[in-house]
């Protein structure tokens, strides 16, 4: 009987050391196999990234990049092969996803493997004991190529209406504003109708989708347009602004308490530095012959009205003082000087007797009395820029 119990307790101990190399297995090869995952994702992220710039040029760039990029790339101790089959070309929406083709692409898609097939599977070290050596690991990624635009200046894409002695021009801001050296670089654009009433200036070129009508520009008394004027064959597109962390996370803590209260800027007289940080407000309004000075690099997130009027902002650099509005109110500058970038996709512009140096993208542009628009060429030029890459799986 004593015998029977030792051989029982046996086989129960054996079956226990398998059950627990298969748990061992769970913890210690569970752990490899992702670990590998995540470094084939790594690699596959950035060749298709590479490989979709490659589109700018030709098919065959796209996939020479996506194969270089993620040669260089080391998964589980060796060099990652990635080859051409491993690269497929193809078209990307939101609506359809990916769809291989090899006609005017703007994706690519990148499959990193590790597998059997290829004598690089992930080894396994206490799975053996239940019969699995290896496993097949990969890791999918598809990257979409965004040609550049132009780098426009200003923008209304709802309808540009001007008038009354507007000037638009560029210059360069480190070496001041002149109007007899400003420059031509600038680019207006919109996606309805642009209406201008002389006597006005454009130091720069004017485009607009018009709604898909070529009609789209009336010109009234004076008007010059030294640039060129171009039918956009598609929309312009501004996505909508976001304040992202900056609504919880900011600066708002050392906002001048003269002005701030409550998340709302309202300066009526003197002047006052803001120190370099980001800042969530409710609303900017500034008046009164009152001046914020920007000291260093300040982004302000306006969920609400921004009303300059008798006032100015000033920075070393329109690139210094970034202003995003994150909701429909308006941007409203009335007898005012305003050195900065507004990001304002949601909001109507109104810009009376006013200058404002840097950039500007509004829904809508309504310019009146003698005001000018002094794009910063810092920024950008009118021939558009790198084209843009994301992934989206």
């Amino acid at each position: 009987m004593k015998n029977r119990r030792l051989g029982m307790t046996l086989i129960y101990t054996c079956v226990t050391m398998v059950a627990l190399l298969g748990i061992s297995s769970l913890a210690v090869d569970f752990g490899r196999v992702q670990l590998v995952k995540t470094q084939l994702r790594d690699a596959a992220d950035a060749a298709a990234r590479y490989g979709a710039m490659g589109l700018a040029t030709s098919n065959s760039t796209a996939i020479s990049n996506a194969v270089a990029a993620g040669s260089q790339n080391s998964v589980n101790g060796s060099t990652l092969s990635v080859l051409t089959s491993d690269v497929v070309l193809g078209k990307w929406s939101t609506s359809t996803g990916f769809t291989a083709t090899t006609t005017n692409p703007n994706a690519v898609q990148v499959t990193a493997y590790q597998v059997a097939a290829r004598g690089t599977a992930v080894p396994l070290l206490f799975a053996q004991v239940v019969g699995q050596s290896t496993c097949d690991v990969k890791a999918v990624s598809i990257a979409v190529y965004t040609a550049p635009n132009p780098s426009y200046g200003f923008v209304g894409t709802g309808s540009i209406n001007a008038s009354s002695g507007m000037t638009v021009d560029s210059y360069n801001p480190s070496s001041g504003y002149s109007a007899g050296s400003a420059g031509t670089s600038v680019l207006m654009g919109s996606n309805g109708n642009v209406n201008l009433n002389g006597p006005l200036t454009l130091n720069g070129s004017l485009s607009s989708y018009g709604g898909g009508s070529s009609n789209w520009l009336t010109k009234n008394g004076a008007v010059t347009i030294a640039g060129t004027t171009s039918t956009l064959s598609s929309q312009l597109s501004y996505p909508a602004a976001s304040a992202g962390s900056a609504a919880t996370t900011n600066n708002n803590g050392i906002m001048p308490a003269s002005f701030y209260n409550g998340g709302n800027v309202n300066v009526t007289s003197g002047t006052y530095d803001v120190p370099s940080g980001t800042y969530y407000l409710q609303s900017l309004s500034i008046s009164s012959g009152a001046t914020l000075i920007c000291e260093g690099a300040v982004k302000l997130y306006v969920n609400g009205n921004i009303t300059i009027s008798g006032a100015s902002i000033q920075a070393s650099l329109p690139s210094d003082c970034n202003i995003y509005n994150v909701s429909s109110a308006g941007v409203n500058l009335t007898n005012s000087t305003v050195q900065a970038e507004i990001y304002a996709s949601q909001s109507p512009f109104n810009c009376n007797g006013s200058q404002l140096y840097g950039s500007g993208i509004f829904t809508s542009m309504s310019i009146s009395g003698t005001s000018g628009l002094h794009y910063d060429g810092s920024l950008g030029s009118a021939a558009g820029g790198n084209g843009v890459v994301s992934i989206v799986k």
